[in-house]
């Protein structure tokens, strides 16, 4: 019954092993896909403050247009 004891208590320690290792890489996954969504974000606000600035520019260019 000794040895079942052993083999139960090594069991739960590879178990909680196991378990922990699968948590701490689901917490990389997660810090993973956070960094890629923040990188598309960025590009994404890149893309974005690029066409205002074209709209601005277009919208200046109709002005003056209007006003000759």
């Amino acid at each position: 019954m000794l040895k079942n004891i052993g083999f139960y208590k090594s069991f739960n320690t590879c178990r909680y092993d196991f378990t922990r290792l699968a948590q701490e890489n689901e917490v990389k996954s997660a810090q993973s896909k956070i960094r890629e969504t923040q990188k598309e974000n960025d590009e994404l606000m890149r893309q974005l403050a690029k066409k205002e600035r074209e709209c601005e520019a277009k919208t200046e260019e109709k002005d003056e247009l209007m006003q000759v």
